[in-house]
């Protein structure tokens, strides 16, 4: 069989047989949105009207689990050329209005202060290596937020899934299969799944490589401290279904922004605690 290694953008294009208006999620991820979308409803305090965005949107369902939900003024942002394309065009379909727009969320092109809410769900949170890199998120968050605006982080609980992840996996495709394989890091802090598509059909398939890092409640109590949030609230209730239906313990996390911005260096803090 042959393989390439393909970018983000084919990876996708890969799954939905280059078909944009194919929505990329299946029902699976479908139900996790409108778990989470409500969650936000009852949980964090904002009203239909407030202006949201979804950072790191990638294919609109969380976006359109709240629009469906009677919220008016929503952004979305996603770095995926194809996801925000899909995106669009479901919304389109749906009659839902939601302003999809291509950026990467810790850089967005959105003026301080800008919204109400910021929601930071599905695996958005933690896919680099870099620990870096997921300061920088929140800061970003924190810039765009009103003074004591909220903010809703969605994200697996790395306790569990460092004690339970699946080293090999195989999930059916309607024209195929993925194969997935799971390495933990020596320090416990991240892990990397690489994955192959397989086409029964013409015989190719597509390879692809993505880190989670593994964040501790106190880890991320922290670090949301440090970047400068207040008045935070933690539900462990909050779960999905991942491939094959299992059920995936993730923390729905839920904050303000302090009154004074300010990020400190999280320097030790990012070691692994117990």
């Amino acid at each position: 069989m042959t393989s390439a290694k393909v970018t983000d953008m084919e990876w996708w294009k890969k799954l939905t047989s280059g078909n944009a208006a194919q929505p990329v999620s299946s029902s699976v991820y479908a139900r996790e949105s409108d778990h989470v979308a409500e969650l936000i409803v009852r949980r964090a305090q904002i009203k239909s009207s407030d202006r949201l965005l979804d950072a790191g949107c990638g294919d609109g369902n969380g976006a359109m689990a709240l629009a469906v939900r009677g919220f008016s003024n929503i952004t979305a942002i996603d770095q995926s050329r194809f996801h925000v394309a899909v995106a669009r065009q479901r919304a389109l379909r749906r009659g839902l209005r939601v302003s999809f727009v291509e950026g990467d969320p810790r850089h967005c092109p959105f003026p301080d202060g800008s919204f109400d809410a910021v929601t930071i769900c599905g695996n958005a949170f933690g896919c680099t290596e870099d620990p870096r890199d997921d300061t920088e998120f929140l800061r970003e968050a924190l810039r765009l937020l009103r003074p004591l605006g909220a903010l809703v982080l969605s994200i697996v609980d790395g306790n569990w899934l460092c004690q339970h992840y699946q080293p090999d996996m195989v999930e059916t495709l309607a024209r195929g299969i993925i194969y997935r394989r799971r390495d933990l890091s020596d320090d416990g802090t991240c892990l990397t799944t690489h994955e192959v598509v397989a086409d029964q059909d013409s015989g190719l398939s597509t390879e692809h490589a993505s880190v989670v890092r593994l964040y501790t409640r106190g880890q991320l109590t922290t670090l949301l401290h440090l970047v400068g949030f207040k008045a935070i609230s933690f539900d462990q209730q909050a779960s999905w279904h991942g491939a094959n239906d299992r059920i995936v313990p993730r923390y729905f996390i839920t904050c303000r922004a302090a009154d004074s911005c300010g990020v400190a260096t999280p320097g030790a803090m990012m070691a692994r605690s117990a």
